[in-house]
């Protein structure tokens, strides 16, 4: 099931990317924040044919600073099996992405590497102090 599910979301992915996001005009009327929640509820139980046995929950919508996009969290639940995820969707409802957004002007690994302490660390092999 879950193979089906992350097979099926890619293939969504592929679909956007292909097509590229639709950002609405400022005359067009977006669904609001519940119509949303309740248009991917509907969306991704009937393309996964999850029946009523199985909890779905759509979370608040979260700006991205990509214009159109929101970000949400997917939390689905089937017996004792529980599985979160990402998703974004567009403001207008017509588009539903899952995997990673990155921003690639921004360096990923800058929090972590400053958390690195190379002071007493050796450069190659064991320290003096090691042996």
């Amino acid at each position: 099931m879950k193979k089906l599910w992350l097979r099926i979301v890619s293939a969504v992915a592929v679909a956007v990317a292909a097509f590229g996001l639709n950002v609405p005009s400022a005359t067009a009327q977006n669904p609001s924040p519940s119509e949303l929640k309740h248009k991917v509820d509907l969306y991704l139980r009937n393309v996964f044919a999850f029946g009523p046995d199985v909890k779905l929950v759509v979370g608040d919508f979260k700006e991205t600073g990509v214009p159109g996009l929101l970000e949400t969290d997917i939390n689905l639940t089937i017996g004792e099996n529980k599985e979160d995820a990402k998703m974004w969707v567009s403001k207008d409802g017509k588009f539903l992405v899952r995997g990673e957004l990155n921003d690639m002007n921004r360096d990923m690994f800058a929090e972590n590497r400053a958390k690195l302490d190379l002071k007493e660390a050796p450069s190659n092999g064991l320290s003096v102090s090691g042996m």
